[in-house]
């Protein structure tokens, strides 16, 4: 059986798993599909393997006409056109529970790296400030703190799991009644991001991308947060108005932010340089070999799965 890839260097399989599937069916790179002969020997493959960050471009989709399956070796299926694959009854599936801890841990490290002005501290000893004594502005404590989740699913709950440790109380914004249900009895639900931002010093957002979410974060969300509050984003870029993130950066608006995800990965907004206070991460998130592996023997038992169906 073939299938196609359309891996990404910086998502692709461990050796061990991609030796794995190139045993067990042949792969072809979508990047090796450039003749007019090579379109038209894709059209009979059925399954397609890609990372959520690039997924498969409309005009690929629309390239394999025979495509019955989608396996994402990762959680967002943003970078799938929903319409398209839902139009042609194309299973689609992703490794939803897999990296929630990675991720959880990623928002935390997040959240100690702004509070204490961590990468700001790293420059300061490897530049020699430190013997100047030109050291990073204080830091906030996170004892005694609240901490807002914009969004209990998984990994909004595997955040707010930890906060425990470091003395801190849990609110959170939740759309869906049944997800919000779960929460534990000690934690505070508001209705509304807004009020979410009021009452929280730090807020993490954690919430899938749609079109409904989009843009959630705005000028009225960093308001509402406030001069010491800092701003967490391990969901996805398009949930956060970036030009409103700058002008509240700009003007003191909000202390600071850490930042996984962004729009228009990975040609990001160049001022986001300008700014010693924003923390940055190249969507790091689910980055570990531990996941890494994980994903890639969830994508490698479901193309078994659908060989086993197929009779192939």
């Amino acid at each position: 059986m073939r299938i196609i890839s359309f891996m990404v260097e910086d998502h692709d399989m461990l050796p061990e798993e991609k030796t794995e599937l190139h045993n067990l069916v042949e792969v072809v790179n979508y990047e090796d599909v450039a003749s007019d002969e090579a379109l038209e020997s894709i059209k009979d493959i059925e399954v397609a393997i890609c990372p959520p960050t690039t997924g498969i471009p409309l005009s690929w989709l629309k390239l394999l006409p025979n495509l019955k399956a989608i396996y994402v070796m990762g959680v967002g299926l943003d970078a799938i056109d929903a319409d398209w694959v839902k139009e042609h009854n194309i299973d689609v599936r992703n490794t939803a529970g897999i990296p929630n801890e990675e991720v959880a841990e990623m928002a935390w490290a997040l959240i100690l790296a702004t509070a204490r002005n961590i990468p700001e501290a790293d420059v300061c000893v490897r530049s020699g400030d430190w013997k100047l004594n030109k050291i990073p502005a204080l830091g906030t404590t996170l004892k005694g703190k609240t901490l807002g989740i914009a969004g209990l699913g998984r990994i909004g709950a595997a955040i707010a799991a930890k906060a425990k440790a470091f003395d801190m109380s849990v609110a959170f914004y939740e759309a869906f009644d049944a997800l919000a249900a779960k929460a534990p009895a000690e934690y505070t639900r508001y209705p509304s991001v807004v009020e979410l931002a009021k009452n929280s010093d730090f807020l993490v957002c954690a919430m899938s991308a749609t079109p409904e979410t989009e843009k959630t974060i705005n000028k009225e969300v960093f308001e509402a947060l406030g001069a010491k509050g800092i701003l967490i984003n391990i969901g996805r870029g398009a949930l956060v108005n970036e030009d409103d993130l700058f002008e509240a950066m700009e003007n003191g608006t909000i202390a600071a932010a850490g930042l996984d995800v962004f729009w228009h990965e990975p040609k990001i907004d160049t001022r986001f340089s300008d700014y010693k206070n924003i923390v940055l991460s190249p969507h790091q998130g689910s980055s570990t070999v531990e996941v890494r592996h994980r994903s890639a023997q969830r994508v490698l038992d479901n193309i078994k799965e659908y060989m086993a169906k197929a009779g192939a």
